[in-house]
């Protein structure tokens, strides 16, 4: 069951911190939605290529026993973004997001999840992922269509991580780390770049090839300066 929230009430309720999940989603404290199993979550666009799909599933080892799924065709793999209808495009922001990318079957190169910022058209954004290269060993900073920033990270599959992004002015900065883990203190990637000129959406980006699933169980979005919240975090 989803709860709409008229756009008159959403004009007079600043979205500063907005959250979810991916059974409740929440701005502030204030529910204002949920996420039944068995289908794409309400409130969000896809911007995928022919064959990128999502849905809500049941998960366990999960924030709260469900997450959105993200998956594309066998023979070909599909990328795309899911963007947060409820977020107005912004300049500066901070997400936080929980990651999965399973154990099963899959090329190389055909995985990768992450965030995408300052999206304001199909080749202007910002997409902070896991890559999936050779090792599976980097994340990447990515403007537009080229990827002038990534890290070397030695990330596993099967493993849940927590990744988190920043953007203020030109400047844009991330962290990884396995949710076991204490969040580090230190960025693991950083990147300068006046690019893009235009504020831009918000979203979960993410790149398969069935068998192939990965998997977000966690989105969060801060718009006011302050850290993008997470549980125990």
């Amino acid at each position: 069951m989803t709860f709409p929230i008229p756009p008159q009430i959403w004009a007079k309720r600043p979205i500063t911190s907005l959250w979810t999940d991916f059974t409740n989603a929440y701005n502030g404290k204030t529910l204002i939605g949920s996420y039944p199993v068995g289908v794409s979550p309400s409130g969000w666009t896809s911007s995928g290529t022919t064959g990128f799909t999502t849905d809500i599933v049941a998960l366990g080892d999960t924030t709260s026993g469900q997450a959105l799924r993200v998956r594309g065709a066998a023979t070909t793999g599909n990328s795309g973004s899911l963007i947060w209808d409820h977020i107005v495009p912004a300049f500066d922001v901070e997400v936080l997001m929980g990651v999965y990318v399973d154990a099963t079957g899959g090329t190389v190169a055909s995985r990768q999840i992450g965030s995408v910022i300052r999206r304001s058209s199909a080749t202007d954004s910002v997409i902070f992922a896991l890559f999936d290269s050779t090792d599976r060993d980097q994340i990447e900073i990515n403007i537009g269509p080229i990827s002038p920033s990534y890290a070397v990270f030695s990330w596993q599959l099967g493993t849940w991580y927590w990744m988190r992004m920043r953007s203020q002015g030109d400047d844009y900065v991330a962290r990884v780390w396995r949710k076991v883990d204490p969040e580090p203190s230190a960025w693991t990637a950083t990147l300068t770049d006046s690019s893009l000129t235009l504020p831009g959406q918000i979203g979960v980006s993410g790149s398969s090839r069935t068998p192939a699933l990965i998997y977000c169980d966690f989105f969060s979005v801060s718009l006011d300066g302050t850290p993008a919240y997470g549980p125990g975090l």
